[in-house]
C-alpha cells in the first residue's frame, strides 16, 4: 500500500474516473462543489455553480 502523498496523487492523475476525467479531477471537482453550496447555505454566499436545490437543503439541522 502506497503511503507517499506524491505518489497516491500520481496514481489518481493516472486513473480514470470516467472517460476524459482522473480520479484526481473528479474529487477536486466535488469539493468545490461541496465549499460552493457549503458557503451558499452556512453563510448566504451566493452560489458559483449552477443548483437545483430542494427546500430541505436549508434545513439548518443537516449542517
Amino acid at each position: 500500500m502506497k503511503t507517499n502523498k506524491l505518489e497516491i496523487i500520481k496514481d489518481m492523475k493516472n486513473c480514470e474516473q470516467m472517460k476524459d476525467l482522473s480520479v484526481l479531477e473528479h474529487g477536486i471537482s466535488v469539493a468545490r462543489y461541496f465549499q460552493d453550496l457549503r458557503n451558499h447555505i452556512l453563510f448566504n454566499k451566493e452560489l458559483n455553480y449552477q443548483w437545483k436545490l430542494p427546500e430541505w437543503i436549508y434545513c439548518q439541522d443537516l449542517w
